[in-house]
């Protein structure tokens, strides 16, 4: 690590950059000493682990722009809350300024010597526990799945022949579109068979199925959870939820000014928010069941679910209760998110010099098991010389 360490000598503080000399990191425990009277006792409670403190040596060096840069940093280091420090070895990390000294020798103008007390913050954020927060979410699942169903048996009504050949057409595509996803899915061949087996019943009888709102309910019902079911984990799950939300995005509203259109529109509404609100109920349900690698899966699958949420409630005809629960259901997946932020693996950036990437896994993890790992991380095209910024996963503390 030595000859690494003199390599990465160049740093910055919320992108203000300085040379680095050393770093001194201190971590440890936090505890409260219990001391009692008139007795040779004392109880040390530990509290858990503190976070890291940085003691950085630095140099600030310049020419004419030197006073520029040296009231530069300092504003910098004298700004409140959290910065980024980005660390030769460790990547970026949020840091606080706790103290800092500029020294400037006159033998040597144009450059100063800076000492800097990093302590390591996280966000002023308290994660609620998580609790029986997966039963929860289970729970909203299945409610929320009858609320659609039922929304489709009483919303659902076919009292004119042109629209019974429109929600045909919609249902033709539909069944068309899962089942292209679905014939995409490596799993049980079994699975395969009863999920297109379903749909070739559906096929086969649209306009009866379609005449009736609650056989209609039914049988999309069995397909949206065969669908779901082709997904041998749940990350599978997700992205199959995932690459089917959206359905019917591309259609053109009908203009409601007579009866026959205002069914018609209000029955793609009720098939569109059917399929859409399963998908999106089932994609929350597989996001607090997957394993996720690092911090980056995980916001992604945030960024991606709270996306399809606020298109879901900007275009539905949903009752009340039912954007209740599915606002519920969200919040719980996002306090499971929040409390799985905690512990996942974390993606940073380090700084290198030309170096093989075997060589750096060891010198920074002191063996090879994470080498694969940091080559899918990145895109490297000579494992054997890589230089620059890499990503690559924390330590665990």
């Amino acid at each position: 690590m030595t000859v690494l360490f003199f390599e990465l000598h160049r740093t910055a503080y919320r992108s203000i950059p300085f040379l680095l000399n050393s770093i001194q990191t201190t971590q440890g425990r936090k505890t409260v000493t219990h001391e009692y009277p008139n007795q040779k006792a004392r109880f040390v409670e530990d509290l858990g682990q503190n976070l890291r403190t940085f003691e950085v040596d630095g140099t600030l060096t310049g020419d004419i722009l030197y006073s520029v840069e040296k009231r530069l940093l300092e504003n910098t280091l004298n700004e409140a809350g959290i910065g980024i420090f980005r660390h030769p070895f460790l990547g970026d990390i949020n840091v606080v300024v706790t103290s800092f000294s500029i020294t400037e020798d006159m033998t040597t103008l144009g450059e100063a010597s800076l000492k800097i007390t990093f302590e390591e913050s996280t966000a002023n954020i308290f994660p609620k526990q998580a609790g029986d927060n997966i039963s929860r979410i289970n729970e909203l699942v299945k409610d929320l799945s009858d609320i659609v169903d039922g929304y489709v048996a009483n919303n659902f009504t076919t009292n004119y022949g042109d629209n019974i050949a429109d929600a045909s057409n919609v249902l033709g595509d539909f069944l068309t579109n899962v089942g292209q996803l679905g014939s995409r899915a490596n799993t049980d061949q079994d699975d395969l068979n009863q999920f297109f087996g379903q749909i070739q019943q559906m096929t086969d009888n649209l306009f009866p199925i379609i005449s009736n709102s609650t056989d209609l309910s039914s049988n999309l019902s069995n397909t949206l959870f065969l669908y779901d079911n082709l997904g041998t984990d749940a990350s599978k799950r997700l992205d199959l939820n995932s690459n089917l939300f959206g359905f019917g995005s591309g259609q053109v509203d009908f203009p409601t000014d007579t009866t026959i259109s205002i069914e018609r529109q209000k029955n793609r509404d009720t098939l569109d928010g059917c399929i859409n609100g399963k998908s999106l109920i089932n994609a929350y349900n597989a996001a607090a069941q997957r394993t996720y690698l690092n911090d980056q899966e995980l916001a992604s699958t945030e960024e991606q679910l709270e996306a399809n949420y606020q298109i879901f409630i900007s275009d539905n005809n949903f009752t009340e209760s039912m954007l209740a629960d599915l606002e519920e259901i969200r919040n719980q997946v996002n306090i499971f998110f929040l409390n799985l932020k905690i512990t996942v693996d974390k993606i940073i950036t380090v700084i290198t010099k030309p170096i093989a990437l075997t060589v750096l896994t060891y010198q920074y993890y002191g063996n090879l098991d994470k080498r694969e790992e940091i080559l899918e991380l990145n895109d490297i095209y000579d494992p054997s010389l890589l230089s620059g910024d890499v990503k690559i996963l924390e330590q665990e503390a």
